[in-house]
């Protein structure tokens, strides 16, 4: 006889995201609201000299991409820097 299967936390689906800006206003300010509300375990902030952006990453949780998109989709953020 086969044990019931259990849909635990770590099979939900995730949404991986890596995106760019100038501003560092809009860096810190969505760092910190991500991290204050959403649950992400890898979210991070990075100053990218090269292009001379930040770049902001990290993986949610499938019930937090409107909250993420949100945030992201105030003109301040592009997924390929070189158009900043």
């Amino acid at each position: 006889m086969l044990a019931p299967i259990t849909l635990i936390e770590e099979n939900k689906m995730k949404l991986r995201f890596d995106t760019y800006t100038k501003s560092l206003n809009a860096a810190t300010e969505t760092y910190h609201d991500i991290m204050s509300t959403q649950k992400c375990d890898d979210l991070n902030l990075q100053y990218n000299e090269y292009n001379s952006c930040y770049n902001l990453m990290g993986s949610i949780g499938n019930e937090s991409v409107e909250y993420v998109a949100g945030l992201l989709n105030d003109g301040n953020w592009n997924e390929d820097p070189s158009e900043l």
